[in-house]
């Protein structure tokens, strides 16, 4: 059986963080981009609870915490900015995942605008779209968890690679002549 070579784009399994207990009871290995995805997920769903708690608390008479939820706000705008960025480059990675910068760039769209209705004081927008907003930090953050070697090629195109001598790069396979 070849081994694949490894070039500078392409990280060994040693280099990588290992997660036990995958679906199929064998460790999975995930990359640094996904565990940073995964922190910058947590993070924004994290916020926009806190954010959510904090309105209640204004909207009930402390006025204190309006202050605290523009704070907050640029927090939030901060980790989808993080998230769009690592959607992008895991889609580098794996072009499979074309949806994932878009989801990305939806969610900088959705908290742009949340920012610009708060700042407006148009609450009948404000409101229901920082719930579409968490709701959407929670669907990201489910995938964040669920990706597993995502920098990887998918399955079809890797077969086609070993199939033809060569890794995901281009580059000949251990073993095969130049």
């Amino acid at each position: 059986m070849k081994r694949a070579t490894i070039d500078s784009r392409t990280r060994s399994a040693v280099e990588d963080s290992t997660v036990s207990g995958g679906p199929d009871g064998v460790s999975q290995r995930v990359g640094p981009l996904v565990v940073l995805m995964r922190v910058a997920t947590a993070l924004g769903l994290l916020t926009t609870l806190v954010l959510a708690t904090v309105a209640g608390m204004f909207t009930t008479g402390d006025i204190g915490m309006l202050r605290l939820h523009g704070t907050l706000s640029i927090v939030l705008a901060a980790a989808v900015l993080v998230q769009l960025v690592l959607t992008i480059l895991i889609w580098r990675r794996n072009r499979a995942l074309w949806w994932a910068p878009v989801a990305g760039l939806l969610v900088v769209i959705m908290t742009v605008l949340q920012i610009g209705m708060g700042e407006t004081r148009t609450l009948t927008v404000h409101m229901p779209l920082g719930m579409a907003i968490c709701a959407a930090e929670a669907l990201l953050m489910y995938w964040a968890y669920g990706l597993r070697g995502a920098w990887r090629a998918p399955t079809a195109t890797r077969d086609r690679t070993a199939k033809a001598g060569r890794t995901g790069d281009g580059a000949r396979t251990a073993g095969e002549g130049a």
